[in-house]
């Protein structure tokens, strides 16, 4: 089987104040070298793996057999800039109140533009012979809106065979890793730590990553008198230490999460996860088994998880070992295996 994989991306912009449109609606390369290329290739199946791989091809107007594989919320959400709160509280579909613009003629011709790319993008992923996503809630959000064969491959992640359970010390540390926006939910967190200060008086908060809430998160922090280290991003060996020393790996998110990396990565470490319960953490957290779920966006619950957890975490290890395991059946084989059998089944 001989298979063209495509990955483009497109850095061409400054796209910091781009809030509703993305690049690839401001600027498209002309078609015909790609064409030429796959032609001259001649591929069994063409493999392409993100958003603007998926437009490009289909762009040239060739008809190979072809594998879209969706790894985020492109296809649902039209926003170049994701967002979890409209006027009526959390986004749970689209219906385009996250629109801030008064003015209804304004209000509607962004309105029109955003429906018009979401359409246009559904249109083109359903010219695709198969798709591929990352988690059950993807699949069936997919299966509902673009009526395609969707299969589940989830992205691989490498943890080191050598990975043991945190070492217990003196302090309770609580971690959250990733990008400092609304949608992370890194808010939420520092809200619940802050009401269980009292309580548990050895706590350590951590936060790593960087963003744009980091200066606001910071004044959060300060003003409900609650210590929270700020590391900024974190080179991939800095982060393995605090993974290793973390008793618990909070993911607060708002926003539906269409895979997790970071819930599996700190799971693959034997960290106690705690989650919302929504998108693909729902899949992959068995409630008091491998990890514990919360409501999202939800500041009594995600504290009351808390110190659930916390007021049990010496009776945690069959939980530990629990997410270990699942964390394996997420190694790069088991994603490369499944892809072959995928395009041998094209190819058949």
């Amino acid at each position: 089987t001989k298979l063209m994989y495509l990955n483009f991306f497109c850095y061409l912009f400054d796209s910091k104040n781009l809030e509703f449109f993305d690049e690839d609606y401001l600027y498209l390369q002309p078609s015909e070298p790609l064409r030429d290329c796959i032609r001259e290739q001649n591929p069994d199946v063409v493999h392409a793996d993100n958003t603007r791989s998926i437009l490009r091809y289909q762009e040239t107007g060739l008809s190979y057999r072809s594998v879209a594989v969706v790894r985020d919320l492109t296809f649902i959400c039209p926003r170049r800039v994701k967002i979890a709160h409209t006027k009526q509280g959390p986004c749970t579909s689209c219906a385009f109140e996250c629109i801030p613009e008064e003015k209804f003629a304004i209000r509607s011709v962004l309105k029109g533009i955003l429906l018009a790319n979401k359409r246009y993008r559904q249109a083109v992923l359903k010219r695709f012979d198969h798709i591929v996503v990352t988690s059950r809630f993807m699949q069936e959000w997919m299966e509902r809106e673009i009526q395609r064969p969707v299969s589940i491959i989830s992205n691989p992640i490498a943890i080191s065979q050598s990975t043991s359970p945190p070492t217990r010390h003196d302090t309770l540390s609580i971690l959250y890793v990733g990008i400092l926006n609304p949608n992370k939910g890194p808010d939420v967190l520092i809200r619940a730590v802050a009401t269980l200060k009292h309580e548990f008086a050895n706590l350590e908060t951590t936060i790593a990553g960087g963003g744009q809430m980091q200066g606001s998160l910071e004044a959060l922090a300060t003003v409900l008198q609650t210590p929270v280290r700020f590391t900024g991003f974190l080179k991939p060996d800095d982060l393995e230490r605090y993974y290793r020393s973390a008793d618990i790996v909070v993911c607060p998110t708002r926003w539906p999460e269409p895979f997790g990396r970071v819930l599996l990565e700190a799971m693959g470490h034997g960290c106690i996860v705690v989650a919302s319960d929504s998108g693909a953490f729902s899949d992959h957290i068995v409630h008091g088994v491998n990890g514990f779920l919360c409501k999202p966006d939800d500041v009594r619950s995600l504290a009351e998880t808390l110190r659930h957890v916390i007021t049990r975490l010496d009776t945690c290890a069959p939980i530990r070992r629990e997410a270990m395991a699942y964390a394996r059946t997420f190694h790069p084989s088991v994603s490369a295996r499944a892809f072959e059998q995928l395009y041998r089944t094209l190819c058949s």
